[in-house]
């Protein structure tokens, strides 16, 4: 059983008299069929989002959310022990990527546009964020006591995997170009889903925990996202920890356009939903 969960943070203000008014964080937790990063354009950039897919279309369960959600996101997801002997690997097909096709245009978030069609669609893996570790691509923390972001503590990497035999491996310390996902259709859309492989260092299984990685999408014709993130799980049964590691990620990789609000203290609004499948 593969679980994916996807959690976003989109502040919220309100102005009332001239005053900016807070808006209280709230937390809801939401069971889902198929949840994908939603990919579109607003101005000409490409923007990441969140989109239940078995409920677009309205062919999903009775009160789901068919249209996507805006937002700079960082997603969470679980690797799966592999390898043989089990646990020598782990391994995610997850996050997905989806973008709306023509005729979908209602789900889009407000003010965004549909990608062009038959665009080159790829992706980067790049360092983090410098306030959680300079000149590293891979972060770690083992879970236990306040989230503490680190490097890895035995060379593990990640190998990531796209078409057409793109893709590589990606340590510590570097970063990687020219993943190559599927492009837009004739009529805008995509569904794809890349590999994640996290690898041990020779004959050591990796270190349970979680890890922490970063990406840009490219769309051809467009300016590229801003970094998005994903946090994997691995052999760590614990979802609280896991969400927290999230919000320590979440609170580096802001919202594009957004770093000045969250300067001014506005309060987060997260969304979890679960893949299961």
């Amino acid at each position: 059983m593969r679980k994916f969960s996807l959690l976003y943070r989109l502040s919220i203000a309100a102005v009332v008299s001239g005053a900016m008014m807070v808006a209280t964080g709230a937390v809801a937790d939401e069971e889902h069929g198929h949840m994908d990063a939603l990919v579109y354009q607003d101005g000409g950039k490409v923007q990441l989002g969140f989109i239940d897919v078995d409920c677009f279309g309205g062919a999903g369960e009775p009160g789901c959310e068919a249209e996507g959600e805006v937002g700079n996101y960082v997603y969470e997801a679980e690797l799966e022990e592999g390898g043989n002997p089990v646990g020598s690997i782990g391994l995610a097909e997850e996050p997905g990527f989806f973008s709306i096709p023509t005729g979908g245009e209602a789900a889009l978030p407000a003010g965004g546009s549909l990608l062009p069609a038959n665009a080159a669609h790829s992706m980067s893996m790049v360092y983090a964020p410098s306030s959680l570790g300079t000149g590293l691509s891979i972060l770690y923390w083992d879970g236990l006591g306040a989230v503490n972001f680190g490097a890895v503590p035995n060379a593990e990497t990640f190998t990531v995997e796209g078409n057409n035999a793109s893709g590589g491996i990606l340590n510590g310390a570097s970063v990687l170009s020219g993943i190559e996902l599927d492009s837009t259709s004739s009529n805008s859309f995509f569904d794809t889903h890349p590999d994640f492989t996290l690898n041990g260092s020779g004959a050591s299984d990796p270190t349970d925990g979680f890890y922490a990685i970063f990406g840009v999408t490219h769309i051809a014709g467009l300016s590229s996202s801003d970094k998005w993130g994903v946090v994997f799980g691995f052999g760590f049964e614990d979802e609280e920890a896991h969400e927290a590691a999230v919000d320590v990620v979440a609170a580096a990789v802001p919202e594009p356009g957004t770093a000045l609000l969250m300067g001014l203290g506005l309060a987060g609004l997260a969304v979890n939903g679960r893949r299961r499948s």
